[in-house]
């Protein structure tokens, strides 16, 4: 394997490990005994705050790492992602609560919980991840 498709399946592969990991998680910890809930799946409301701590972390420690040498201008203009990704990530944020907001709760959309809420928001959340490694950290 090349580093670039090693590169890519980190990229990809980590958020996604991660994203089964929570859904199994709360399969696992939810009472009943059937298997699979759709609400398991909403994942993306809770990762969509993860991208913003990991923003918010990644711009502190730039201003840590350019406090020891004097703010050099290279390391200060690897901020500006970082703040832009967290803006980003606020507003996708937002966007996923109102879609929770207008389809979860109707039983009478239970397609569009899955395709929606299960489907286009988690993809949504993941590929901001993706965009976070690849764009803001630069693999």
């Amino acid at each position: 394997m090349n580093s670039l498709t090693i590169n890519h399946l980190v990229m990809v592969g980590i958020p996604v490990l991660f994203y089964f990991c929570g859904g199994l998680g709360k399969i696992i910890t939810r009472p009943g005994s059937h298997f699979w809930d759709r609400k398991d799946w909403y994942l993306a409301s809770d990762a969509s705050l993860a991208n913003v701590a990991g923003g918010l972390l990644f711009i502190g420690e730039l201003v840590i790492e350019g406090s020891k040498s004097n703010y050099p201008p290279q390391v200060m203009a690897k901020a500006l992602p970082g703040v832009l990704f967290v803006a980003a990530s606020l507003l996708l944020y937002i966007l996923i609560l109102a879609l929770h907001q207008k389809i979860e709760h109707d039983p009478a959309k239970g397609t569009a919980q899955l395709t929606v809420l299960v489907g286009g928001c988690n993809v949504i959340a993941i590929g901001a991840m993706c965009s976070f490694i690849a764009f803001v950290k630069g693999i």
